[in-house]
């Protein structure tokens, strides 16, 4: 396992007073503390001061020499006593401070955790696709759709005129008032046609629907004039047996 330490010398001078504290990571263990030929060196320390070390209960501090001061747990050291280091706790060493860390390694993900943070990646990208398709291909599709919905209302609105033009001309009505508005019918028809050979291309959704209305309701019209005599068909009246019987009256006693 890793530690490290943070090393910082209290100095009161002001060019010095704010100076960073040096970090040093170590991996492999006892390490010294001191001069020259030390795992840490310290500027004006000579030898080995002190040793910091593991074993089965744990890290440990020990002081190595009776020349300088280690004051740990707020207490001063005797030589060669050592004392249990926690992870964040802080000692001293002659004039230097020294924080000492353990650094834990990473604790390996569960399947489940796996499974979550893959399926939380996936369903990001998911998202970002979704995102990169209605900016890129859903406007130009949207403009596909609405021109090929414009090109079906076109057959359907033709269709309809060709079908009512067959209806126009099969009725054979004898009855004038049908007869008149089935003429009516006709020339609409006919004016509506011209318009849509005309302006077919350049009508809107809407105004292609309120045309499908128009002629949906003049279907519904002629199919209800089918057979429809407004006014009937009455019998001629006999006025010779209608004479007969008033004279045979005037002239009996």
């Amino acid at each position: 396992m890793a530690i490290q330490l943070t090393v910082k010398q209290p100095d009161t001078d002001e060019a010095h007073f704010s100076r960073p504290a040096r970090l040093c990571e170590f991996t492999q263990l006892p390490l010294t503390l001191g001069g020259e030929g030390c795992a840490l060196i310290l500027p004006e320390l000579q030898g080995e001061a002190a040793l910091i070390a593991q074993d089965e209960l744990g890290f440990f501090l020990q002081s190595l020499s009776e020349q300088y001061r280690i004051e740990a747990g707020q207490r001063q050291l005797a030589p060669h006593e050592k004392h249990r280091l926690h992870h964040g706790e802080s000692f001293l060493l002659h004039n230097y401070e020294i924080s000492f860390y353990r650094n834990f390694a990473k604790a390996k993900l569960s399947r489940q955790s796996g499974f979550l943070t893959a399926a939380a990646k996936c369903g990001i990208a998911l998202i970002l696709l979704m995102q990169l398709f209605a900016i890129t291909l859903l406007p130009g599709l949207m403009k596909k759709e609405s021109f090929w919905l414009g090109q079906q209302m076109h057959l359907d609105i033709s269709a309809r005129c060709d079908r009512l033009n067959k209806m126009l001309q099969k009725a054979d009505s004898k009855d004038p008032v049908v007869q008149a508005m089935q003429q009516a019918f006709r020339q609409e028809l006919q004016q509506r046609t011209k318009y849509l050979r005309r302006q077919s291309r350049h009508m809107s959704r809407s105004q292609r629907r309120k045309m499908q209305e128009t002629l949906q309701n003049i279907e519904n019209e002629l199919a209800a004039l089918q057979d429809v005599s407004v006014y009937g068909i009455y019998p001629e009246p006999d006025l010779q047996a209608r004479l007969k019987t008033i004279i045979q009256a005037e002239s009996q006693p």
